[in-house]
């Protein structure tokens, strides 16, 4: 009986570690999570962010600052947007589906996102 006893004892324990190790784990992923959204909140949208941290492959709907963005690079230079897009895989909306939305966002609202030459 004496076994039984110390058995349970220490299932209920061992029970408890598990627990509080998984507490400890999800406290770190959290942590970890908020600092990368920190630190790419200062070249990325929320939106893009969710998409780079996310399985989903696109966006159902851009944020007129994100195509603000994304026509200033654009209008800077095709390459440069291309490349971003394809090559590095950024987050940036199709460039014809840009202007189609364009049409529906306040062309100043966008034109205000590109730098001054």
């Amino acid at each position: 009986m004496k076994l039984l006893e110390e058995f349970k004892a220490l299932t209920l324990e061992h029970k408890a570690c598990i627990k509080a190790h998984q507490r400890e784990i999800d406290e770190r992923e959290a942590l970890v999570e908020s600092r990368v959204k920190e630190v790419l909140s200062k070249i990325f949208t929320d939106g893009q962010i969710s998409l780079l941290l996310s399985d989903k492959k696109q966006v159902k709907c851009w944020t007129s600052e994100e195509i603000g963005r994304a026509f200033s690079i654009r209008y800077l230079s095709k390459r440069c947007y291309i490349h971003l897009r394809n090559q590095m895989k950024f987050p940036l909306p199709v460039f014809i589906a840009s202007c189609f939305v364009l049409n529906s966002v306040d062309y100043e609202e966008c034109v205000r996102h590109i730098p001054s030459l």
